[in-house]
């Protein structure tokens, strides 16, 4: 689906292996936050320079929206240029934790749907090759899946999603820039953790 006005992008990492479990891999995954679509994925190590690799994959209209990452360190790095683009969700942390839900959902999916990522199963990846197929071919029937699941995603009536302040303060400043519509925010019913908003494009 194309980039129409608002989304935000979730990153993170999947750990497999190929023929033996000391050949470790790890699947880096960009999701799409308001279609649940991937945008990028990248199977390599786990370092910055993989990091890189995946990042370089995602169309140019995401590379301007918020990005959420778990803590790893290596995301940091990844988006120096643009500290205020990147939000961390921590664990210990109340206000951030859960953002990355949706990537996890996917990885859930991921294992579910490719036997090679199964835990406890007699499958594995003989070849990068066929791990890299297989993912393409899973990956390309999940976003074809979304489209379909999904088609008023981008309505400018519906709301991008519910966000604590400390991240919409986030949001508005990194994508101030980036926006073209005005935004509303409506103010909901206040959650046992913390007064969350809702935020709307148009």
């Amino acid at each position: 689906m194309p980039h129409k006005g608002h989304d935000e992008v979730i990153l993170d990492e999947l750990w497999s292996f190929v023929w033996a479990k000391r050949n470790a891999v790890w699947i880096w995954i960009v999701l799409s936050r308001r279609n649940l679509q991937v945008l990028a994925f990248f199977v390599g190590r786990r370092d910055l320079q993989s990091a890189e690799m995946v990042w370089k994959q995602v169309p140019l209209p995401w590379r301007d929206d918020l990005v959420f990452t778990d803590g790893y360190r290596v995301y940091q790095s990844l988006l120096q240029k643009a500290p205020l683009q990147h939000a961390r969700c921590l664990k210990r942390d109340p206000e951030t934790w859960g953002e990355t839900s949706p990537v996890e959902g996917t990885n859930n999916a991921l294992r579910q749907g490719v036997s090679y990522l199964t835990r406890k199963s007699l499958a594995f990846a003989r070849s990068l090759h066929w791990l890299q197929a297989r993912l393409h071919w899973f990956i390309h029937h999940w976003n074809l899946r979304q489209a379909k699941n999904t088609p008023n995603t981008h309505s400018e009536k519906i709301p991008c999603r519910a966000m604590t302040s400390r991240t919409f303060i986030l949001l508005q400043l990194a994508t101030r820039s980036t926006l073209r519509a005005p935004l509303r925010v409506v103010q909901t019913a206040p959650s046992p953790r913390s007064s969350r908003f809702a935020l709307w494009c148009g």
